[in-house]
């Protein structure tokens, strides 16, 4: 589960969640996924400038592949105040 991020730009798709905070489950699927985040996002950060950009890259790439469920909490969520709500309103 990702917070929402209000990024919908192609850098961030499909699901524009903001890797500020992420809930992960444990079972097989996340361990593969959080294994081959380890092993191939330093290059791949490095070229891309940003955390979130490869991990949602990297998220879709096993949500097709392996069946890995990726959700994103909406942005007016009552008990986290995502990304966009974050620089949107303050946190105040």
């Amino acid at each position: 589960i990702l917070s929402e991020d209000g990024a919908r730009n192609v850098r961030y798709a499909p699901y524009g969640g903001n890797t500020g905070f992420y809930y992960i489950k444990h079972n097989t699927r996340t361990v593969w996924f959080t294994t081959s985040f380890v092993y191939v996002s330093g290059d791949l950060m490095k070229r891309a400038k940003s955390h979130q950009q490869i991990f949602v890259q990297l998220a879709s790439e096993h949500a097709m592949m392996y069946g890995l469920k990726v959700k994103t909490l909406s942005k007016t969520h009552e008990l986290l105040l995502g990304g966009y709500e974050y620089h949107m309103h303050g946190s105040k």
